[in-house]
């Protein structure tokens, strides 16, 4: 990546993991938290270890869930 893109890029994977917050563990969240703090702070570089766990909690996060329509065609995860 270059300039600041790598910046933009694991913030939107930030966001994401807020906007799921209920399939973290609280050491998750709090890593999650702590890491949108920082990003808010202009100058913030994450450590190689913050973003290799970043990129695993996103994917694990993000990750397609089976699924099931109810009577009413609305969907919800199975699990």
């Amino acid at each position: 990546m270059t300039g600041q893109d790598w910046r933009g890029e694991y913030l939107a994977m930030v966001v994401d993991c807020e906007h799921r917050r209920d399939l973290l563990d609280d050491w998750e969240s709090t890593f999650v938290d702590s890491l949108r703090a920082k990003f808010d702070r202009a100058l913030f570089v994450p450590s190689p270890n913050q973003v290799a766990k970043l990129e695993a909690i996103w994917e694990r996060v993000t990750e397609e869930r089976p699924t099931v329509t109810d009577l009413h065609g609305r969907q919800a995860d199975l699990f």
